[in-house]
């Protein structure tokens, strides 16, 4: 299986669960309850598993920051957004659009 299908899979796993737990932080407590029940993540030193935690989290923020400008275009005044050229745009991103 390659990575992109794993990711694909994992993405409808999580989205199954963060619908099941309600939110993000339930997710997340879920999330850290599975690793203290059924690892050894937390046998480890606390600052290696925060330090293992934190460098994920940074990486994502990273990520995402990267990525932030280039999936959303940003809704203009209205006088704009009836123009051919903010429509052309929106639909070269695949219609998605943000409020700034």
């Amino acid at each position: 299986m390659n990575t992109s299908t794993v990711t694909d899979e994992l993405d409808k796993l999580f989205l199954y669960a963060a619908h099941q737990t309600k939110g993000i932080r339930p997710l997340l407590r879920s999330f850290f309850g599975f690793l203290e029940r059924q690892t050894d993540f937390f046998e480890a030193s606390t600052e290696a598993a925060q330090h293992m935690v934190l460098s994920c989290f940074n990486e994502f923020c990273e990520v995402h920051r990267k990525n932030k400008d280039e999936k959303f275009v940003p809704i203009p005044p209205v006088e704009e957004a009836q123009s051919a050229k903010w429509l052309t745009t929106v639909n070269q991103n695949k219609g998605t659009t943000r409020r700034t």
